[in-house]
């Protein structure tokens, strides 16, 4: 079984197979109609993992269940907030990767974004203005990506009852709003007239994953009101059904800092006052490096002693 697909005979077809890589049949389905976005839906699942192991990595929920995936623990099945975050940052990474794609010209059924002519500065060496501009190069295809991640992620969310329906659209909500800012790259091209080559860029993975992560900060909790779910929110907000617990049981073991107290990972919030070890461990680097004619650097290995916190 392969874990990249290149042939549509290669998408799990079984019903073991779908579970092994967490498909659902409309994703099996998906798999063998595109199969050449499937590289990328398979990067934007790697993107999705290393970014949120970056963004919380010194929270105590750390986002390492992540890791599971597709057996997840509690902490991203139960309509949690961790599991809204995870969600959404899930369907922006596969927007993100299938319209930097398209950009880039790997997919023969999409091209760029919208594009025009160049920028040039005027006489006192400032830009147009922003109703002025006017764009040149390769923007990356944003709406081709946005309806792939939608019909991508979509697959996820076709409970059969009403109620069940209301929830995951209340909790659906947004994922793809967050992605909806672009920011402009400029390149500067070294040619007369001060021309500059401008073109729309979705933000990086990592900038996507800070701004997901400050809407986390400030989820909001859908309420039940007899029939339905109430929530004060805004579209692009993120929303959750049940409260997280305080995560203390996972920074078990986990290294903390004893001198910043005022840091995330501080032995004090991460360790949940139940105090920390404390070691003296050799670590080794490299150093006393020099330059060899020719053509390498040759260095010395040093040791050295740190003390190091884990959480008891």
């Amino acid at each position: 079984m392969k874990s990249i697909w290149i042939e549509p005979s290669d998408c799990p077809s079984s019903k073991e197979e779908k579970k092994l890589f967490g498909f659902v049949q409309y994703q099996s389905e998906f798999c063998r109609r595109m199969i050449d976005l499937m590289p990328y839906i398979k990067s934007s699942s790697d993107e999705t993992v290393s970014s949120c192991l970056n963004v919380f990595k010194k929270h105590r929920w750390n986002c390492s269940s992540i890791l599971k995936a597709p057996f997840f623990d509690n902490d991203l099945t139960k309509g949690t907030k961790e599991q809204s975050f995870v969600q959404a940052l899930a369907s922006g990474a596969v927007l993100h990767q299938v319209a930097k794609a398209c950009s880039q010209g790997k997919l023969h059924f999409c091209h760029c974004g919208p594009g025009g002519n160049l920028i040039i500065k005027n006489e006192n060496n400032e830009l147009p203005t922003e109703e002025n501009y006017k764009w040149q190069g390769c923007s990356d295809n944003v709406d081709y990506g946005r309806s792939v991640s939608k019909e991508w992620t979509d697959a996820l969310w076709r409970p059969k009852m009403k109620i069940q329906r209301d929830v995951k659209r209340d909790l659906k909500r947004g994922f793809l709003d967050q992605l909806d800012i672009m920011k402009i790259e400029k390149e500067r091209k070294p040619v007369v007239n001060e021309k500059k080559t401008c073109w729309s860029s979705l933000p990086s993975m990592t900038e996507i994953a800070e701004r997901l992560k400050s809407k986390y900060l400030i989820a909001q909790q859908l309420k039940p009101k007899l029939h339905f779910l109430e929530v004060e929110n805004h579209p692009s907000d993120l929303v959750f059904l049940r409260n997280s617990p305080d995560y203390c049981e996972l920074t078990k073991g986990r290294e903390c800092d004893q001198k910043d107290q005022n840091a995330l990972d501080s032995c004090q919030n991460l360790c949940c006052d139940r105090g920390q070890k404390s070691m003296m461990i050799e670590e080794s680097e490299q150093c006393h490096c020099r330059y060899i004619h020719c053509c390498y650097v040759q260095c010395k290995t040093c040791t050295h002693f740190r003390e190091r916190s884990f959480c008891n």
